[in-house]
């Protein structure tokens, strides 16, 4: 799959007027979206609790994760969002993805708007 980037709005869901336009890279092999922990202290957005992820080359790091709402080509959707530290990447993840209701089109280098499933 090729990597592209996209701009999305970054909001406090607690203070929807604090938000910020950030260019990141669709990654639609992490579950999580991925932002600089400065950017989202800026926001104000809180930890809620700390989890563990594994990298791909096996070692262990524990990240906080948070709650933003993302907007993109006016869809809004909310998402769990890993405090990034130095050296990690900004990234768009999966879960965002399905939250906004796009799916990612790497030959057009855009996200396409999709239908949800009912159950």
């Amino acid at each position: 799959m090729g990597l592209f980037r996209v701009v999305v709005s970054i909001r406090n869901p607690a203070d929807p007027q604090r938000q910020r336009e950030v260019e990141l890279l669709v990654d639609t092999g992490s579950l999580f979206t991925w932002l600089s922990a400065n950017l989202l202290d800026e926001l104000g957005i809180r930890p809620a609790e700390v989890r563990q992820f594994q990298t791909i080359t096996g070692a262990m790091l524990e990240r906080r994760i948070g709650y933003a709402l993302l907007s993109y080509d006016g869809r809004t959707g909310a998402a769990n969002v890993v405090f990034g530290e130095p050296g990690d990447m900004q990234v768009l993840g999966v879960t965002a993805l399905e939250s906004l209701t796009v799916t990612a089109d790497p030959v057009k280098q855009t996200l396409v708007p999709t239908v949800s499933l009912a159950v």
